[in-house]
């Protein structure tokens, strides 16, 4: 996302988050996991810039990614 852009959208690991310039400055978040889990950036915390922003939301939606088919990784089927 260019640092031009006002919004933007990043959807992975089944889920998406909202990238917003906030008018004080800096950037934000907010998200549903594909869990169903509800996230934004934590107590009012302001990115300098949107790719910032975006590492923050992924890593949030990686953490609230549907388990594969099968269950967690490494679960035995037992």
């Amino acid at each position: 996302m260019p640092a031009t852009a006002g919004a933007g959208t990043l959807a992975v690991f089944g889920g998406a988050a909202e990238l917003v310039r906030v008018p004080s400055g800096g950037w934000s978040w907010t998200g549903a996991g594909a869990d169903g889990a509800s996230g934004a950036a934590e107590d009012g915390t302001r990115y300098a810039t949107a790719e910032e922003a975006a590492a923050h939301a992924g890593a949030f939606l990686r953490e609230h990614a549907r388990a594969p088919v099968g269950g967690p990784r490494g679960a035995s089927g037992g």
